[in-house]
């Protein structure tokens, strides 16, 4: 027996990008679905707040290390 292999951020995305798509919100249940019911909510939230931070400006990312 093979283990269940997790989903990933890049899912998460896929599946909200096509939810969007079709003019669904993209809600933790709904990509919980489109995802087969795979992996808990609560993962499922982790990646959805992730893809909803704003990336910080380039050069205080590369700044930031330089910093410390």
């Amino acid at each position: 027996m093979m283990a269940r292999e997790g989903i990933n951020k890049q899912l998460v995305q896929q599946a909200k990008t096509t939810l969007l798509a079709q003019g669904k919100r993209p809600t933790i249940d709904a990509v919980r679905v489109a995802l087969g019911n795979m992996e808990f909510k609560s993962t499922i939230y982790h990646y959805l707040k992730e893809l909803e931070e704003k990336p910080k400006a380039t050069l205080e990312r590369l700044t930031e290390p330089l910093a410390r």
